[in-house]
């Protein structure tokens, strides 16, 4: 869609979503303010400080990420019943950056359990782990700032028709579309390579400690199952995007 066709200004697109996320997303910052004031006040997460810091960074980030959320959805959703119109572009902006947190948020947890994975399990020199985790990162953040940057800063645009602002802003860089389904390929396999990563974890711990240990293995089993929930979610919300990306490209 060309630009010169563009409105400024739009009504808002609302949908059910945007209001079962904003009151998600407001009761979900509770438990992980709590999650986060008890991993810095209570004593036993000194004992296994590789948790505590990784239940500080992803509370604070689901603490940030629901903020987003909030202030999107709120802000659509104020401005729909108040009839004030939007600003496309700037709208548009919004939302890449709320989508963009969601993402990020996917992507950490894999980088926390990789280190972990690296550490316990490979135990090999730190020279391999930069280099291995540099090419990580730019497989896994690269597409992002990719189609970030093409979007942000306008780089031969063209837009979509989508709920919420009412248009979504794409760009015309080489090879855009084929990144935006890299990346969507990419968020959709890395909680599958987690569930794999902490399993290989489980097992690697399993046979280093004793039998007769079945408290601690007690332990690793829960932490295990834990994990695998977290990563079936975190997969099963994928689906939707996905499924949009296929009926955008098919049409």
């Amino acid at each position: 869609m060309a630009n010169l066709t563009m409105p400024e200004y739009i009504d808002p697109i609302i949908e059910f979503q945007d209001y079962q996320t904003l009151i998600l997303c407001s009761i979900a910052i509770f438990p992980n303010m709590y999650f986060l004031h008890r991993c810095i006040k209570y004593k036993l997460f000194s004992k296994r400080k590789y948790f505590k810091v990784m239940t500080m960074i992803m509370s604070s980030q689901y603490i940030v990420n629901s903020t987003v959320h909030i202030l999107f959805c709120g802000y659509l959703i104020i401005c729909y019943h108040t009839n004030i119109k939007v600003n496309v572009k700037n709208c548009s902006k919004f939302n890449i950056f709320d989508v963009s947190n969601d993402q990020i948020l996917i992507i950490t947890p894999f980088y926390l359990h990789f280190f972990r994975f690296w550490f316990v399990v490979i135990n090999k020199k730190t020279r391999y782990f930069v280099a291995i985790f540099i090419m990580i990162i730019i497989i896994t953040i690269g597409p992002i700032i990719y189609i970030d940057i093409g979007q942000y800063f306008e780089i031969n645009i063209y837009y979509i028709p989508k709920s919420g602002c009412g248009y979504q802003i794409f760009s015309h860089l080489p090879f855009y579309t084929e990144i935006i389904h890299f990346n969507s390929f990419v968020i959709f396999i890395l909680p599958i390579i987690l569930i794999f990563i902490n399993y290989l974890i489980y097992q690697y711990a399993a046979k280093k400690m004793s039998n007769n240990n079945k408290s601690k293995m007690a332990e690793c089993r829960r932490i295990l199952k834990g994990l695998i929930v977290q990563g079936l979610f975190t997969l099963i919300f994928q689906v939707p995007q996905l499924i949009y990306l296929i009926y955008y490209r098919m049409g």
